[in-house]
């Protein structure tokens, strides 16, 4: 389809940014060829839609609209370092994101339905929620980053995720570029410990 990249994200708190920049920064003393992103990119995708056409926006919009309504804020837990693939030469480096009450897990398949239903292809890979820190661009020193992969660790404090948002990439030379086209928070009554 032609039109804008979007694709639907929730955020990461400022204060859990900071410590993503922190370790991102022990990250790149591996001096491997990784294109480390920056702050402003440090969200978890919940589902790409890639080029759209302008038409369906109010559509999508509406259908955001709608699960947030019904969704109340969900604690998450940022943790874990890890690579795309596991195994082998790592492709994409992230932190995971831990969804202790399950609300992400809801959150990620409602949005997967409302899509689906927008003639948006469904998700047919396991959902891994991550945020990404950087993308491997070559081959030097990975075995100094799988290294510190293996000996970092990384946990933050629980979270609150009170929003879901849509977002354009745009793409350039010096890299991808977001902009956050709308913010749809949460308003359902948010679940009570028994």
């Amino acid at each position: 389809m032609d039109g804008p990249r979007l694709f639907i994200a929730i955020d990461t708190p400022p204060e859990i940014k900071d410590d993503l920049e922190d370790l991102s920064s022990r990250l790149r003393e591996s001096d491997a060829e990784v294109r480390w992103e920056g702050r402003e990119k440090f969200h978890a995708t919940l589902k790409f839609l890639g080029g759209t056409n302008e038409a369906l926006l109010p559509a999508i919009a509406a259908a955001l609209r709608r699960i947030s309504e019904g969704t109340s804020p969900f604690p998450v837990i940022v943790r874990r370092v890890g690579s795309f693939p596991p195994r082998g030469n790592p492709r994409v480096v992230w932190v995971g994101l831990d969804d202790p009450e399950g609300g992400l897990e809801r959150l990620h398949s409602s949005i997967d339905q409302e899509m689906s239903r927008l003639g948006f292809r469904p998700e047919e890979r396991t959902f891994h929620p991550h945020v990404t820190l950087g993308r491997v661009k070559g081959t030097r020193h990975l075995r100094r980053l799988r290294t510190r992969l293996e000996s970092v660790t990384f946990e933050s404090h629980p979270t609150t995720v009170h929003e879901v948002l849509l977002v354009r990439s745009e793409l350039k030379p010096s890299g991808s570029v977001y902009t956050i086209l709308k913010s749809f928070p949460f308003v359902g009554i948010p679940r009570r410990s028994e």
